[in-house]
């Protein structure tokens, strides 16, 4: 129940943890992901997630930020860049709907996990960069 006070609307919408003890934390959007700086806020919370960690001396945590929209690829493309730039992972409608459909069928949150890190680092690829193509997981 994240933003329900003040103390934590500049919080996380959500945080998991797969069963390897890496963090997954995940801004949700029914709007574009620049729309109220949510993008960029969620970015600063993502930097600060990793400083806590480091801090406490769990650097072998990996945290992935991930921008969940309800809007479909093409009409957040342009943000999609944006975010990649900031290492973030955006899932858009289709996405939720191929993971929806994984995860129930073979509920495996590493394999989820590794494969959606996967996605993300192959996007820094120059080649692919800002084409990415929608989720195939083969979980």
């Amino acid at each position: 129940n994240f933003g329900i006070n003040s103390k934590t609307q500049n919080a996380f919408d959500t945080v998991l943890v797969t069963p390897n003890g890496h963090y997954v934390v995940i801004e949700c959007t029914l709007a574009t992901l620049r729309a109220e700086s949510k993008l960029s806020k969620f970015a600063a919370r993502t930097v600060d997630a990793r400083e806590a960690l480091a801090a406490a001396e769990l650097t072998d945590i990996q945290v992935m930020p991930i921008m969940i929209t309800a809007l479909t690829r093409e009409e957040v493309q342009v943000d999609i860049d944006q975010a990649l730039n900031s290492n973030i992972l955006v899932m858009t409608k289709e996405d939720i709907e191929a993971a929806h459909a994984k995860l129930s069928e073979y509920p495996n949150a590493d394999a989820f996990y590794d494969e959606l890190m996967n996605i993300l680092q192959s996007s820094r690829n120059p080649l692919m960069f800002g084409n990415i193509p929608p989720f195939n997981l083969q979980l």
